[in-house]
């Protein structure tokens, strides 16, 4: 939650913001970064289609 909030202070407008997550916890993060504000908001799966990261763009 904590790098959502301030990760929009080190990146450029619409600048690119990607993380890796443990198995389970895709829905919260686009969640919380949808109301944040964040646009694009991508899941990307790893090799066994596992939901494992999100990417989107910073407000």
């Amino acid at each position: 939650r904590q790098l959502i909030q301030v990760a929009p202070e080190y990146l450029s407008p619409s600048g690119l913001w990607m993380v890796e997550m443990m198995q389970g916890q895709m829905d919260t993060i686009v969640l919380l970064l949808d109301h944040a504000g964040y646009t694009n908001i991508q899941r990307l799966r790893d090799l066994e289609g596992v939901d494992r990261f999100a990417m989107a763009l910073t407000p």
